[in-house]
């Protein structure tokens, strides 16, 4: 029973690994194929495009900064001279 046990974990091992090389042949050789059949840089059109995303979250970004900012600083002043007067 223990050798039927053992002989089976090793084939399933060996199942195991043929199949992660053919997969990993397969993905190797179609990123290949797809990388070489367009000359178009679609990688670079995506970070400029993200990168004016983010430009424009950022600028969306500042008056919201700017208000919590002044808040902040609003209720430092506030408890500051509140603690002073009493």
């Amino acid at each position: 029973m223990k050798n039927a046990i053992q002989n089976a974990g090793f084939k399933l091992k060996k199942v195991a690994g043929k199949a992660a090389f053919v997969s990993t042949a397969l993905l190797g050789s179609t990123t290949v194929a797809m990388a070489s059949e367009s000359g178009t840089d679609y990688a670079s059109q995506a970070f400029a495009e993200m990168q004016s995303q983010g430009s424009s979250m950022i600028g969306e970004a500042w008056p919201i900064l700017t208000l919590i900012m002044g808040a902040l600083v609003g209720m430092k002043l506030f408890k500051k001279f509140t603690n002073r007067a009493t």
